[in-house]
């Protein structure tokens, strides 16, 4: 598979009756901090705004307090949400919540809303909190869903502290003895296809023995990338952005701007980013505010280890830094 078809069906990956890996469009939001009163207000308008679309098919979510798996079957109502408890949590605890489609639920699903604001995630350990949405490949390519507009009034109402949307290999919330297996199909699909994203549980969180983290900056292009203001300012302004970017859209907002690489999102063939030239030009306009040296984002499946898999630091790197580019953005695509 060199190409994606966006009207076919998104599963991708089965094993023994369930979905590994499954195509969709995604929105990822990194906050400083989702706990403050008025993040958390954010956060129930676009929980709204999703499930005003996708409720009626969401299958699955948790119990916030024990993590427990509650059947909705189509109803989000039939179980608490977030506004039964989520203004009155303490600020200093943190929250989450998930809910997604699925026959199972450890299925990957295209529906899916994720929430993850631990206590630890604040500007003092430059932590951050993780916010993110998927659709159905067909909703965003016949146009239902205008991704780089509701990202921009997502970014509006959220404020996030950087984001990216563009194509996802959407896994299944996974036990730990069947790692191997996903890291196995997710880990060879990103290194084929480089306009493929994906979530890893841990990417909010700063390595203190490296100190790094995306706290620093986004670790790379995607089809949609938000910057806030303070983000433009160290690239010379939403002026000078624009005009690197061009003939690229941005999109400004009030506290940043979406930096859009081409009209429809790409996957990309053969390991190759320059199969994305669109995605190249916007990785050389990020390139000096890019978060460098990301630890624990890629895995392999190893045999001889308790867990059955192993941090790739070099596939990592080459991943994370797969459209940084060479030179201007001003050269040829």
């Amino acid at each position: 598979m060199t190409s994606l078809t966006l009207d076919a069906e998104p599963v991708v990956f089965e094993h023994n009756g369930n979905v590994l890996v499954s195509y969709c469009f995604n929105l990822m939001f990194y906050s400083v901090n989702l706990s403050t009163p008025e993040q958390k207000k954010a956060v129930l308008q676009i929980f709204d705004e999703y499930m005003s679309v996708y409720g009626s098919r969401m299958t699955w979510t948790t119990n916030p307090a024990t993590g427990a798996w509650k059947k909705l079957n189509g109803n989000v109502g039939s179980y608490m949400t977030p506004h039964d408890w989520l203004l009155s949590k303490p600020e200093d605890e943190g929250f989450s919540f998930l809910y997604h489609g699925g026959k199972k639920r450890t299925d990957a699903s295209d529906i899916t809303i994720l929430a993850q604001a631990n206590p630890d995630y604040s500007v003092n350990r430059h932590n951050l909190s993780t916010f993110s949405c998927r659709f159905p490949l067909k909703d965003v390519a016949e146009g239902s869903i205008d991704l780089p507009a509701l990202m921009q009034h997502w970014s509006s109402v959220l404020q996030p502290h950087h984001a990216h949307g563009g194509l996802f290999a959407g896994k299944w919330y996974d036990d730990m003895d069947e790692r191997p297996l996903l890291y196995g199909v997710l880990t060879p699909l990103l290194m084929l296809y480089p306009g493929l994203q994906f979530e890893s549980e841990a990417e909010g969180l700063y390595n203190r023995e490296r100190q790094t983290g995306l706290y620093d900056g986004p670790w790379g292009a995607d089809w949609l990338v938000a910057l806030s203001d303070a983000f433009l300012d160290k690239l010379g302004g939403l002026r000078a952005v624009a005009a690197d970017m061009s003939p690229y859209p941005v999109l400004p907002y009030e506290g940043g701007a979406v930096l859009q690489a081409g009209d429809m999102a790409g996957l990309g063939a053969d390991g190759d980013p320059a199969s994305l030239p669109a995605y190249l030009h916007l990785g050389r306009v990020i390139e000096p505010i890019r978060a460098k040296n990301i630890p624990y984002v890629l895995y392999l499946p190893a045999q001889g280890t308790a867990s059955g898999f192993k941090y790739a630091p070099e596939l990592t790197d080459k991943w994370c830094s797969r459209f940084s580019g060479i030179g201007s953005p001003a050269q040829s695509d």
